[in-house]
């Protein structure tokens, strides 16, 4: 739930940034 979206958004800005 908020973990997973935590998560998620993190490794989308991640993947964004890199």
């Amino acid at each position: 739930t908020e973990l997973l979206i935590d998560v998620g958004l993190l490794a989308t800005i991640f993947r964004y940034m890199r």
